[in-house]
């Protein structure tokens, strides 16, 4: 190779490192901490909504994302503890078979309404897009 080829592969090549150098360190600072996932779902995953808003507990433990909301057939909701040490889930209603997740009883249990409802969710082993994958709890 003669003596220009030599000079532009060099100059090509100091070139490209600053670029990556360049983009290397936009990308560190550009970083931030933002909550992830921006938006939640109303109701974990697979189950429905009712007139009122309430999300209807799937019908039977075969079907899709029941988790461990079920013992046999019955339902048996594990939730987070209030003051007394007593399990309750904010907003169930055994006899429509739903939860109200908008009940104000959800961000009284000693943490925010989001972080509440993922240990809820983590609890029963229930997927909740939005909720079971929140990143900004303690």
């Amino acid at each position: 190779m003669d003596t220009f080829q030599i000079t532009v592969l060099i100059i090509a090549a100091v070139l490209l490192i600053l670029i990556f150098v360049t983009i290397g360190i936009l990308t560190k600072y550009s970083q931030t901490d933002n909550v992830f996932p921006p938006i939640a779902n109303t109701c974990p995953d697979y189950w429905a909504v009712d007139s009122a808003g309430n999300c209807i507990i799937p019908p039977t433990s075969s079907s899709l994302n029941t988790g461990k909301i079920y013992t046999g057939s019955t339902i048996n909701i594990s939730a987070s503890k209030d003051d007394t040490s007593k399990s309750y889930t904010p907003g169930y209603s055994s006899a429509n078979g739903t939860i109200n997740f908008s009940d104000p009883l959800w961000g009284t249990l000693g943490k925010t309404t989001t972080c509440a409802k993922k240990t809820w969710a983590n609890t029963n082993t229930l997927n909740w897009d939005g909720i079971s994958n929140f990143n900004s709890c303690a």
